[in-house]
This record gives structure tokens, sequence and C-alpha cells, in this order.
């Protein structure tokens, strides 16, 4: 009627807790690889194409892979897109500096950091919405009287972020 608990449990509580112990520093290696990797994509890469536009103010360096849309019915925003993966991507708007409060406004729950693109401290600010569950980047820096709003979701974001030149 009664279990009889082996003299040895506690042996086997140290075997569970010392295999949980083990797969969390496994995936924190992991992870840590993985972050290794994204922050070491050389940008000089020969395979890294350059968009220069006058009209922008500015240059952006991408995975040759990848393509680039203008908007017909915006003008000011341009695309990079990687076509393999359409989740992959990252845009640049040139906006009035007035439409900051609005686009901070427009993003539900994010933390915010300095950034520095070419020499102008911005803004780096990161979040999710509650319907979607992916990462959301924007990062926003001002330049010549011009406010730049870079967002996108891509492995190679900060890289691609990190490339930007502007232009006179």
């Amino acid at each position: 009627m009664f279990r009889v608990i082996h003299h040895n449990r506690w042996f086997f509580w140290t075997i569970a807790i010392a295999i949980a112990i083990a797969l969390f520093v496994m995936w924190s290696i992991q992870q840590a690889e993985i972050q290794f990797i994204d922050d070491t994509v050389a940008l000089d890469q020969p395979n890294w194409r350059t968009w220069k536009s006058s009209d922008f103010g500015m240059q952006i360096r991408y995975p040759a892979g990848w393509q680039v849309e203008i908007d017909q019915d915006d003008p000011h925003s341009v695309y990079f897109e990687n076509p393999k993966n359409f989740s992959e991507n990252v845009s640049s708007s040139v906006r009035e500096p007035g439409l900051e409060a609005a686009i901070r406004l427009s993003l539900d729950d994010f933390t915010e950091e300095s950034f520095v693109i070419d020499g102008e401290v911005g803004r780096w600010l990161t979040g999710q919405s509650a319907a979607d569950k992916v990462r959301h980047n924007v990062i926003l820096v001002q330049h010549d009287g011009r406010l730049y709003y870079i967002a996108g979701s891509a492995r190679v974001f900060k890289q691609i972020v990190r490339s930007i030149k502007f232009i006179n």
C-alpha cells in the first residue's frame, strides 16, 4: 500500500539538476555563438552591394542577394528585402523631424538606447507588440534637418545599419 521511496532519491535529483544546468549552458553557448556571428559579419565583404541616393542623402550597404524597392506611393521610403525570406527586411524613410513624436506614439512597448550612425547619435527602439511576437527594430536619427526612420527585422540588421553613410 505504501510506496517505498528509494534511499538514493537525492542522487536522482542531483543528476536531474545537473542535466538541466548542462542543457542551459549548451543553449547559452549556442545563443552566444549566433550573436557573435551576427556581430562579426564583415561590412566590406565583396559580395555586398551599395545603394546610394542623393535624394535620400544616404548610402547603404546590403547583401548581394537582396533586392531594393522604392515605394511608388511614398518616394521617401526605400526597402531592402531578402527574396528568399521576406521576413528579413530593412526599410529607410526620410521624414520631417516633427514626426518623431507621432512615430514614438505608434510604438506600443519598446526599450530605447543610444546608437551612432555615421557620427550622428540616434535612438534605437526595440520591442514587440502583443499580436506579433517578432522583435521590431526602429532607429530614429536626425541629420541635416531631416529625420531618418530605419526599421526592420533581419539577422544582419545591425550590420546594414552600421554601413549607413550620410551624403550631402
